[in-house]
């Protein structure tokens, strides 16, 4: 009876962690696009958000929301997968593969977030063999009625994503003799059921004096079923205040013997660490996880589920200042893991504050997970930020007379650097050699040297140098050569990014150097305004992106005629991070992830880093403002949490149906 007790644990255990799997894969998972759902991507805090009381919260669940409406359908849940590479010989082993085998392979269900894993099982190959074989041995002829036996099993995850972090699972089995239904919460019921229904067949059948023979088999069975219910219901009972422990092996060690002095000896065998645990069982957490991929296949997610049993124990081992606590069958366990998105977050609190400056500032990112045996669980997230803010220091001059009023902030770099910015909009600054830089409001910019040599550039790109003599020199664009004057041209080409929705290339970054032959023998070299393109990014762009040449020509050909050089561009949506032909939350969540590890020194790339040029190109798309042509961080260009931002606004106007355009969210 002990093994058909566990046989019936099985029956529960399976569907139950297969349906409490789907319920957050799957809402987390949904997707139009082939998303990666990471472990890194469920820990994740909005830098961003608001802060209240001190802390950032996980939106996880309302970011998830939106997808679990997609799901909605019936699927086929391969059960005998997820136990298919369960290794080892011992029984419990064995009769989950058996309890699977006996299992019609269950469906699943999902509507509007609720998750029900229904199916059959016929148990009697546990327990009637035994007593039907004991009969046949004293020659009665009576066959066992095993209908008890053969059960409909269903268990249902409901989920309300939308305003809560938790899960409640609720299920029943249901046997064919009586048609009873019994709920998780009552199932020793039914191990009683059917202990008195096997007892009252055996004693109706056998002669009076035969009845002995069974009364050490129902005895046993009797007792162990109690001895089971009893224990099951004295852990479940058990509680213990709150405990600290250093790391997540302590925890894993406490378990382990708080099991094993309270009544499962076969604890004390178990592993007691995470890598332990994982080295043990972790074939079966990802056995699972595949066995829920194949599910989200089916429902034409086309996404993964990319959380293996090592990408859990990674992120227990990074853990600190575990706590558990237990209290009439609630258990809770709490965590602290290194904050990513600390700098973001620094960032982002500094925005808010302008006029100030950080005295200290800290963040503390906190795991909780809690379990019920009355059928609840639920996971959140959360960040501490504590910080001490002053007011920055500046100084400012004010100049007043009878008709007007100036107000200029003047700010002094260690370097010698000096930058002075007056009311009417106008910069100046004086670097520490006495170059003088001016830059107007209408973009004219004026740059003094030490030596008196002035050089003014106009906003239509005229060049006028003044020396120090006061001889000035205006360059202007030169006259073009036409084509029939010239034998060949040799270009030697570059490459470079574009977003698709560019109206043109730029010639001086796609053409490195020209030379052109003329007929009188002679040879000229051409800069780039000589040549323009036959194409634009918008006619070659096509998803996800587009990586080759495009045709270059001479200006002074009349036909156009395409030359034989071409150079090579790469071309991508703008905010498209991962290059997959779509704008989406994961192109915002990993440019943040990109800004995050680079603001803590971390070498990190978008993509695998074997092209250099769709690395670049990545680069180039995701940050959306500053557009560093050069791929990477240059002074007037990178990556920052404003991408981020804005890729993740961009993402929820058009979600919301709004019809907007890049200018709309970062204003050009």
């Amino acid at each position: 009876m002990k093994k058909f007790n566990r046989v019936l644990a099985a029956a529960i255990a399976v569907p139950v962690a297969m349906g409490q799997v789907l319920a957050i894969s799957s809402s987390a998972a949904v997707k139009p696009d082939a998303a990666q759902i990471t472990a890194d991507k469920l820990l994740y805090v909005n830098p961003e958000s608001e802060i209240k009381d001190g802390k950032q919260v996980s939106d996880w669940n309302t970011r998830m929301a939106g997808y679990v409406k997609d799901v909605n359908g019936e699927y086929s849940v391969d059960a005998k997968s997820i136990v298919e590479g369960l290794s080892g010989t011992g029984k419990y082993t064995s009769l989950v593969k058996d309890i699977v085998s006996a299992s019609a392979n269950p469906t699943l269900t999902v509507k509007d977030g609720v998750f029900t894993v229904s199916g059959d099982a016929d148990l009697s190959a546990y327990m009637v063999p035994q007593i039907q074989d004991k009969l046949n041995e004293l020659g009665v002829a009576y066959t066992v009625d095993a209908s008890i036996l053969k059960t409909h099993y269903s268990f249902v995850v409901s989920t309300d994503l939308e305003n809560s972090k938790e899960a409640t699972v609720t299920g029943s089995i249901t046997n064919d003799k009586n048609n009873t239904a019994y709920t998780i919460s009552a199932f020793d019921e039914y191990l009683s059921a059917v202990v008195a229904d096997l007892s009252a067949q055996v004693k109706a059948a056998v002669p009076a004096a035969d009845v002995a023979q069974f009364s050490k088999i129902l005895g046993e069975a009797a007792a162990n079923y109690s001895s089971y219910t009893e224990l099951t219901k004295a852990i479940a009972a058990k509680s213990f205040e709150e405990t600290s422990y250093a790391n997540a092996d302590a925890v894993v060690a406490a378990i382990v013997d708080f099991a094993a002095k309270n009544g499962f000896e076969s604890a004390a065998n178990k592993p007691k660490t995470v890598d332990g645990l994982v080295a043990a069982y972790g074939s079966y957490f990802d056995k699972g996880i595949s066995a829920v991929n194949d599910v989200l296949t089916q429902s034409d997610a086309n996404v993964k589920l990319s959380i293996s049993a090592a990408d859990v124990a990674a992120v227990l081992n990074e853990g600190t200042n575990f706590k558990a606590s237990a209290t009439n069958g609630a258990y809770d366990l709490t965590f602290e893991i290194p904050d990513a998105e600390q700098d973001a977050v620094k960032a982002y609190v500094a925005k808010q504050n302008p006029d100030k400056e950080f005295v200290s500032f800290d963040t503390v990112k906190e795991v909780e997970v809690t379990f019920a045996t009355t059928g609840t669980v639920s996971f959140d997230v959360t960040r501490t930020v504590t910080y001490e803010l002053k007011d920055k220091e500046t100084t400012t001059t004010t100049t007043s007379d009878t008709n007007t009023t100036t107000t200029t902030t003047t700010t002094t770099s260690g370097s010698g650097e000096t930058t002075t910015t007056s009311g009417s909009g106008e910069t100046t600054t004086t670097s520490g050699t006495g170059a003088t830089t001016t830059t107007s409001g209408t973009g004219e910019t004026t740059t003094t040297s030490g030596s008196g040599e002035t050089t003014t550039t106009s906003g239509s790109g005229e060049t006028t140098t003044t020396s120090g003599t006061g001889e000035t020199t205006t360059t202007t664009s030169t006259d073009i050569i036409p084509m029939k004057d010239i034998e060949s041209i040799s270009v030697e080409v570059g490459e470079g990014v574009y977003n698709s929705e560019e109206t043109s290339f730029d010639a001086s970054e796609l053409i490195v150097s020209a030379v052109a032959t003329l007929k009188d023998g002679t040879t000229k070299d051409l800069d780039a305004s000589y040549f323009g393109f036959l194409q634009t990014p918008a006619d070659v762009y096509t998803a996800p992106y587009y990586k080759g040449t495009v045709d270059i020509y001479y200006v002074g050909d009349a036909d156009k005629t395409a030359l034989e050089d071409k150079p090579t561009v790469a071309v991508a949506m703008k905010g498209d991070t991962q290059l997959d032909g779509d704008v989406d939350m994961d192109d915002a969540f990993d440019t943040l992830q990109y800004y995050s590890s680079s603001a803590a020194g971390k070498t990190v790339t978008f993509t695998d880093g074997s092209d250099e040029l769709l690395e670049k190109l990545a680069f180039y798309v995701s940050d959306v403002d500053t557009e560093s042509k050069a791929g990477k961080k240059t002074e007037d260009a990178e990556i920052s949490m404003d991408d981020a931002f804005n890729i993740l606004q961009y993402v929820s106007y058009r979600a919301a149906g709004k019809d907007v355009v890049w200018s709309d969210v970062i204003g050009k």
